[in-house]
C-alpha cells in the first residue's frame, strides 16, 4: 500500500468513526431532552390545577363577601 493510500484510509475510518459517535451522542440528548419536556409538561399541568384550585376558592370567597355585603345592605334599610 503506498502512503497515500494509507493516509486516506486512515482518514475516512477516523471520519466514520467520529460520525457514528456524533450520531450517538446525539441521539442520546434528544432523549434526554425528549425526558426532559415530558417532566415540564407534567410541572405544567400540575401548576394549572393549583391555579384552577386557588381560583374556585377565590370565587367561593368573592360570593361569600358579596352575599355578606347584600345581608349588610339588607340589614341597614331595616333599622
Amino acid at each position: 500500500m503506498s502512503t497515500t493510500s494509507k493516509v486516506t484510509l486512515g482518514l475516512s475510518i477516523g471520519f466514520t468513526v467520529s460520525m457514528i459517535a456524533y450520531v450517538h451522542i446525539s441521539q442520546r440528548l434528544d432523549k434526554e431532552r425528549m425526558k426532559e419536556g415530558v417532566l415540564l409538561d407534567i410541572e405544567r399541568q400540575q401548576k394549572k390545577i393549583q391555579n384552577m384550585k386557588m381560583l374556585q376558592e377565590q370565587e367561593e370567597l368573592t360570593k361569600a363577601y358579596r352575599r355578606a355585603a347584600t345581608e349588610e345592605a339588607k340589614a341597614q334599610e331595616t333599622t
